[in-house]
């Protein structure tokens, strides 16, 4: 017998679209954060598309959203310690 639970599959890469929703921001103040490197988050460039590690948002939020340099820093120190 076919499972008939339907679970929702959450995506680990989010557009820049889905990105300025999950974060509440529009698409300029994004791009504006990342030209100026006060966005930590460095996007993931597959092809053409620009997409967000969901998992790294979600750390980069609970580490209160540092400037590129100091959570490349932090990141460099979490990956250390695995």
């Amino acid at each position: 017998m076919a499972d008939t639970t339907t679970e929702k599959i959450e995506p680990a890469l989010l557009t820049v679209e889905q990105t300025c929703q999950f974060l509440n921001i529009s698409r300029a103040l994004l791009y504006s954060r990342l030209s100026s490197e006060m966005f930590g988050v460095l996007p993931l460039r597959i092809g053409r598309r620009v997409l967000f590690s969901k998992w790294e948002l979600e750390a980069y939020i609970k580490a209160d959203m540092p400037p590129r340099g100091k959570w490349q820093a932090i990141k460099g120190d979490v990956k250390c310690a695995k």
